[in-house]
């Protein structure tokens, strides 16, 4: 009987399951190698079940299928896809500009999500680009709109400005600079 042992004796048991019940592996597509048996490591006469001077029994413990389905829900996740809305463009794009050419700088926001907030309230949004920065430490998202050829045209366009950009204060940028930002930021 397993009450007459003593508590020291069933602790120090080692548990093997030595076979995989065949109703286990019935629904495991023909893909998937044969299940090895499964050994529980040895329970420690440690305080591993110990409750008042008695040894609670181990629990059975159920072997772990991988299947295809938990294979995938097991990977770390690939990194996510930018939230930016399609249609702006980006830092790489910006760098492959004409550096004597000038943008608007429209605003710098916190995040990606704002980023995409702001850029999902716009119409045409292949003339919007943005990049990240980094400014005192933080990371930074600047958006800007336009490619202009000189400077004087940039001004104008920053004059008129379509109203879903909101209320900003334009800052009329050579994208020489904004390239070196982009550099000096990433």
């Amino acid at each position: 009987q397993a009450e007459s042992e003593s508590p020291s004796a069933r602790a120090n048991e080692e548990v093997v399951v030595t076979e995989v019940l065949p109703a286990a592996t019935e629904d495991i597509p023909r893909a998937v190698p044969p299940l090895e048996p499964v050994v529980q490591q040895e329970i420690a006469s440690s305080s591993v079940g110990k409750v008042e001077g008695s040894v609670a029994p181990a629990e059975p413990v159920a072997p772990t299928l991988e299947t295809p389905a938990t294979r995938s829900a097991t990977r770390i996740a690939p990194e996510q896809q930018s939230p930016i809305p399609s249609g702006a463009r980006d830092a790489a794009w910006l760098k492959q500009q004409s550096a004597s050419a000038y943008t608007i700088q429209l605003v710098s926001l916190s995040s990606e999500e704002r980023v995409a907030s702001y850029l999902a309230q716009q119409r045409d949004r292949s003339q919007f680009a943005w990049y990240p920065i980094v400014r005192g430490g933080k990371r930074l998202y600047v958006v800007t709109y336009g490619q202009f050829d000189s400077k004087a045209a940039a001004d104008a366009a920053a004059a008129s400005l379509p109203g879903e950009v909101g209320k900003v204060e334009p800052w009329v940028r050579p994208l020489k600079l904004v390239q070196e930002a982009i550099a000096a930021g990433t």
